[in-house]
């Protein structure tokens, strides 16, 4: 059985899944863009730290009950460059395709960035 937020975990979900998001917008760019640029991995390193913040304020019994969410992987990560690509490309996604649909029908999940799915080409 999965468990339902609470009011608190709604919350602090919502702020979690903002700074999760500005994460993963980091993993769109190109790796050796976001290697060459030190403003970026600090931008990263920040939101990052504040993703930690957050995930202390979602309860225990929340996190047990949705262990696909890879909080141990959050808690593990260092700050090198290739650490904070590792948050960037993998880790925020895989948070946000798990926490997102828990709050989406939040009044402020309606700001939230949502991935477009992608379009076949069309044969010609």
């Amino acid at each position: 059985m999965v468990e339902t937020p609470s009011p608190q975990d709604r919350k602090a979900l919502i702020a979690f899944i903002q700074s999760a998001q500005l994460v993963d917008a980091f993993g769109h760019l190109p790796k050796n863009q976001f290697m060459e640029r030190p403003g970026d991995q600090a931008r990263v390193a920040a939101r990052v730290f504040e993703m930690r913040k957050q995930a202390g304020e979602i309860s225990t019994g929340f996190r047990k009950a949705h262990p696909d969410v890879p909080w141990d992987d959050l808690e593990a990560l260092g700050r090198t460059p290739d650490d904070l690509w590792r948050a960037a490309k993998k880790i925020a996604p895989a948070m946000l395709a798990e926490l997102q649909p828990l709050v989406a029908d939040e009044p402020e999940s309606a700001f939230s960035i949502a991935e477009e799915p992608k379009r076949r080409a069309r044969k010609k």
